[in-house]
């Protein structure tokens, strides 16, 4: 800017009166109802807005922020980008990351703005740095002919978005904010008023807290008498030092004690009560400031949640946006954005965590790997760290409503029968024996499966064997299935078995009901059904009542 617009302008602010203003401001003319000035330098000396401002910028830089992408299965954490460096380890040459974020939100948090200056390299465009910049310094917020905001600070420059990164804090009016301490000046000038009361009254009081009376014939005073008295009790008696020394009265003079003037003023409740004051107006809750009169071990903890809730997750959603939309290209938004990680504020005692992790591990939802993550412990070697466990007895919850399956009536294998009776190949007959394993144990009274598998190997060996002879497929098929289904009886530990004909059958129909002993044969060397080629029939368990 040439000299002579800086010329302009600065003869402008001060025919408008802009020069004033910030003189007076500067001077810390500014006082309040109270009597006291109130601005950044004497607000920060009130131990209740120092306790929050500290309380927020160290919260708030010290939350983890890191840049993620979505993937198809969520999102990942994306280390190599520049703007993870910024904002995770390194602003700009001089500043941490934390030293960033920390002045950026103790800027926001008492002008209502914060405001950082991009620096991108010169090839390629890449954010590189961020420096803060002190909202003091500017001047206006305004917009372009082209509708863009523009930055004007008070040294003449003038930058557009693409130079400023700006964040405003709550209570933004139009392009303007809101500083929080001039709203607050009321409440932090009663605050700054009290406590220099009471360091008054310590400093500079009597503590004597009472009068000297004379007798009515002793007369006036001469004025030696009364100045070298008056000199004598605030040499002597005035001032914290000197409280509860022995007064030497003169001239018949007596003491008497007066009421003390804090106790009508209730000066100790103003004080507690500024602390809730001060509170309110950063939206925290008071125990973080130091006043535990109303807090428990019953609610403190709860209380910590609602203040993650209320007040750090509106200010960390205010500043990601900020970032997202500002740091950003916009080809980046669809894949990328910024957030912090608030679960670190809201864990519980180790026991209460301990429990949750349990949970959330026998749900399936974590796994040992990821809980010993968040205890900053190494995984497991090998993979049993990453197995998830759920529950046995859980089912898909889109199928409570369906009918139950019906419970098979005598004989308990007919649905195995048919589900064999349809199998058109030989060689499925050992997949077949094993998929109706679990049936089997499920409606048998005792199952054996060891015994169970023998008898089945055993039966497939021979059944080969048969097959190799090119036998009738049909005839072999039902013979398998009664094969499979007598062993699993017999392997149960059933007593009797019943021939079960069906209508169509021409060969058996003598048979059908007939029941034996297990092991004992039926007709000649039969066992079990078929009684010969053409034979479909089955067998069954029979239970006497």
């Amino acid at each position: 800017m040439k000299i002579s617009t800086r010329i302009k302008s600065a003869y402008q602010a001060f025919r408008s009166g802009e020069y004033w203003q910030v003189l007076i401001d500067q001077a810390n003319f500014n006082k309040v109802k109270s009597g006291v000035a109130v601005n950044d330098s004497t607000a920060l000396t009130y131990s209740a807005v120092w306790a929050a401002m500290s309380l927020i910028t160290e919260t708030m830089s010290t939350v983890p922020l890191q840049v993620f992408q979505r993937t198809d299965k969520g999102r990942e954490v994306l280390r190599d980008h520049s703007l993870y460096d910024i904002l995770h380890d390194r602003a700009n040459p001089i500043d941490t990351a934390q030293e960033f974020r920390a002045e950026f939100n103790w800027n926001l948090e008492m002008t209502g703005i914060g405001l950082a200056e991009k620096v991108r390299t010169v090839s390629s465009g890449r954010l590189k740095e961020l420096w803060n910049i002190n909202p003091d310094d500017l001047q206006e917020i305004r917009l372009d002919g082209d509708g863009r905001i523009r930055f004007i600070f008070r040294n003449g420059k003038d930058y557009g978005a693409d130079k400023i990164f700006y964040c405003y804090g709550v209570g933004k009016k139009g392009l303007q904010h809101r500083s929080r301490l001039k709203v607050a000046s009321e409440a932090i000038g009663l605050g700054l008023a009290s406590e220099e009361y009471g360091a008054r009254f310590f400093g500079q009081g009597t503590n004597l807290g009472g009068f000297l009376e004379r007798p009515d014939n002793r007369g006036n005073l001469k004025k030696e008498v009364y100045d070298r008295l008056k000199e004598s009790v605030n040499e002597k008696y005035a001032g914290l030092g000197n409280a509860h020394k022995l007064i030497i009265l003169e001239d018949g003079m007596t003491y008497k004690r007066a009421d003390m003037a804090n106790d009508d003023a209730q000066f100790l409740e103003t004080r507690k009560f500024q602390i809730s004051d001060i509170a309110r107006f950063f939206n925290v809750k008071s125990y973080m400031l130091g006043d535990l009169e109303r807090a428990t071990f019953s609610n403190i903890e709860a209380q910590g949640i609602e203040n993650v809730t209320y007040s750090w997750r509106p200010r960390a959603i205010r500043i990601e946006q900020a970032m997202n939309q500002q740091l950003l290209s916009p080809a980046e938004q669809k894949t990328l954005y910024v957030e912090h990680n608030l679960n670190g504020l809201m864990q519980g005692d180790l026991k209460s965590q301990a429990e949750v992790w349990n949970s959330l591990m026998q749900a399936g939802i974590l796994n040992a790997n990821e809980i010993r993550s968040m205890m900053n412990m190494n995984e497991q070697e090998g993979e049993q760290g990453k197995i998830y466990y759920m529950p046995l007895n859980m089912t898909d919850k889109a199928k409570v409503n369906e009918e139950p399956a019906a419970v098979p009536t005598e004989p308990r294998f007919s649905n195995y029968s048919k589900m064999l009776r349809e199998t058109p190949k030989v060689y499925m007959f050992r997949a077949v024996a094993n998929a109706i394993m679990p049936a089997f144990k499920a409606q048998l009274n005792r199952f054996d499966e060891q015994e169970y598998t023998r008898h089945i190997d055993e039966l497939l060996k021979y059944q080969e064997k048969r097959a190799e002879k090119g036998l009738n497929i049909e005839h072999e098929i039902v013979r398998m299935r009664n094969a499979f289904i007598y062993s699993a009886m017999q392997s149960s530990g059933i007593k009797k078995v019943q021939w079960k004909s069906r209508e169509d059958c021409p060969h058996c129909r003598h048979l059908d009901g007939k029941t034996v002993d297990i092991g004992q044969k039926f007709e000649d060397n039969i066992l079990h059904a078929p009684l010969k080629e053409g034979c479909n029939c089955d067998i069954g368990a029979y239970y006497e009542n």
